[in-house]
């Protein structure tokens, strides 16, 4: 950080070695985990890579929005850091090879290319639906009599009524939570 912009910081804390200075955030290096900002007191002293994860490694990130409010902590020797935050574009955690990001549009877990988690509740009603059918054919067989000579009439008209009540078939969309993906690695 610049002699000019550490006297700034100095000026807006009221000369201490460690403050908190409320900034707008001016724009965000997600890979770099920092962000540049300006503090609010007198919307010229710039502030820039102000980290908002300790390193670029494992753990949780908060990604504050554009033009959001955060509080920063300032102190001698250490990196300005975000300590609040009024608004987050994303919410990540990572773990190894798992992650999970939050989202306003979401939740993905890991890659998020398997899709969406399952719907159970309709994933049972369309497996329910399949097991019924089975059992309504079974029924029409266990109880059906082969009639000689009959080329299969009668087989047939016991499975008149099963014949007629077609399935529908399931699309990934009846049964897909969008709002929550999920992956196998990220």
């Amino acid at each position: 950080m610049s002699q000019q912009i550490r006297k700034a910081i100095q000026q807006i804390v009221g000369g201490a070695d460690a403050g908190y200075v409320l900034c707008t955030v001016d724009s965000v290096d997600v890979s770099k985990r920092t962000c540049n900002v300006t503090a609010v007191s007198d919307f010229t002293t710039s502030i820039p890579d102000v980290q908002i994860m300790a390193g670029v490694e494992d753990g949780m990130l908060l990604v504050p929005s554009v033009d959001s409010q955060v509080v920063i902590c300032v102190a001698d020797g250490c990196t300005p850091y975000v300590a609040m935050y009024s608004q987050l574009d994303k919410v990540l955690f990572v773990v190894g090879d798992m992650g999970v990001m939050v989202t306003n549009d979401g939740v993905q877990i890991n890659d998020g290319s398997l899709g969406g988690l399952i719907k159970i509740e309709d994933l049972v009603s369309k497996i329910n639906t399949i097991e019924q059918d089975i059992n309504t054919l079974k029924t029409v067989f266990s109880g059906w009599t082969p009639v000689s000579n009959d080329g299969g009439a009668a087989l047939k008209a016991a499975a008149a009524a099963w014949f007629a009540q077609q399935l529908s078939q399931t699309t990934k969309s009846d049964i897909e939570n969008t709002a929550v993906t999920h992956g196998e690695s990220l």
